[in-house]
């Protein structure tokens, strides 16, 4: 039933999507009738991941949805929010290389998402425009420091400011987005720019909202084989990874 009624929702051949599904239980709105999750995407999507986890010598066994990763992740994370986020509104800002992706979650579940198309690279390639560096060389600069002196004022600060009023835009599009909306009472900023010193207190400054860096493995034991500086470093860009790590492959 789900195949012959997914190409209404669909907006390309069937053929050429991979999809799943996952029954919900009895429609609250029609008793007679079963709510169903449908999930899809152009096969090619699919394909490119399954590809880059073969070059890394590994076999894929899921593809998941990253809203729905980034749902489970959000688990890690409840020492950080209010009552552990239960009866709560938490808003997450993922920023990621080229897309951010804003949620508002509630009792931990998603209950707003939003993609946009902002990232770190936009920051890597101001440094190369400002500095003539190369790609790689931003790139390092960007992370380990060394940067002229007007680094802070010319470069950093407008990147910082353009991250703030995405996420102000994201709340008031959350906000608008249905009735009975509430202000989120904390953002978390995941991914590799909520590791800019700072960026934390101007958001909360500017937005109003408590903002912190998010930390999906902060309640973690590290094993004594991992070199736990450069884990806590990296540990809020590993928000999807963590949702994935924490499915299982039923």
């Amino acid at each position: 039933q789900v195949e012959m009624q997914a190409d209404q929702y669909i907006p390309f051949p069937m053929d050429e999507v991979s999809y799943d599904f996952e029954v919900l239980g009895t429609s609250e709105k029609d008793q007679d009738s079963v709510d169903v999750l449908l999930v899809a995407t152009r096969s090619e999507n699919v394909e490119q991941r399954r590809a880059a986890v073969a070059a890394a010598g590994l076999t894929a066994r899921i593809v998941d949805v990253e809203a729905f990763a980034l749902e489970n992740a959000c688990k890690l994370m409840t020492h950080q929010m209010p009552d552990g986020g239960i009866d709560r509104a938490i808003a997450v800002a993922d920023f990621g290389a080229s897309t951010t992706t804003f949620s508002v979650l509630r009792n931990l579940k998603i209950v707003y998402t939003r993609d946009f198309n902002f990232g770190g690279n936009q920051l890597t390639e101001e440094i190369m425009r400002t500095y003539g560096l190369s790609l790689e060389e931003a790139g390092r600069a960007k992370k380990e420091g060394g940067l002229p002196a007007n680094f802070q004022a010319d470069v950093l600060d407008p990147f910082i400011d353009d991250m703030t009023q995405q996420i102000s835009r994201s709340l008031q599009f959350y906000l608008a987005s249905g009735s009975g909306r509430e202000q989120p009472e904390k953002i978390l900023l995941c991914g590799g720019c909520a590791n800019i010193p700072g960026v934390a207190d101007v958001v909360q400054s500017r937005i109003g909202v408590p903002a912190e860096r998010g930390d999906p493995l902060g309640q973690m034991k590290l094993s004594s084989r991992a070199r736990a500086q450069a884990v806590q470093r990296d540990a809020t860009a590993l928000l999807t990874a963590c949702g994935l790590a924490l499915r299982s492959f039923d």
